[in-house]
């Protein structure tokens, strides 16, 4: 199983997230939440209403990572932000659908993206990596 890589990428009007692998552990859920809290932190400072999360190539979400993904797309709209989850694959569309989780997620195909087209891409500069922290003791 490939752990979770977050990407992020951005341009003046539009900043987007690359999600990969899978959302199955306690810290990628950590991970998720984090990276989400900062790119909302990042958007609220550019007065930008939209995230665009590029989620095709999120292989499986545990319980962990659907409340990650839930906690953080709550904080998201709180703010102001609307985050648009950009297509899931069915496997990962199949737990959301079975938890009920989606329905509270604005879902869109991928053809609807209109985030940084460079996260589209199957390969990306390390440099777009968000790295996970470390947890506070």
């Amino acid at each position: 199983m490939q752990k979770l890589a977050i990407y992020v990428g951005g341009y003046r009007h539009c900043i987007g997230l690359s999600l990969r692998g899978n959302c199955t552990e306690p810290v990628d859920a950590m991970y998720l939440q984090q990276a989400l809290a900062q790119t909302v932190q990042q958007l609220q400072s550019l007065y930008l209403p939209y995230l665009w999360l590029d989620c095709q190539r999120l292989e499986a979400l545990s319980w962990q990572g659907q409340r990650a993904l839930l906690r953080a797309d709550s904080q998201a709209r709180t703010a102001g932000i609307l985050p648009c989850w950009c297509g899931l694959p069915e496997r990962v569309t199949e737990q959301l659908l079975d938890s009920g989780v989606h329905t509270f997620l604005y879902l869109l195909p991928v053809e609807d993206y209109q985030g940084p087209m460079p996260l589209l891409e199957d390969y990306l500069p390390r440099a777009s990596h968000i790295t996970p922290t470390a947890p506070k003791h």
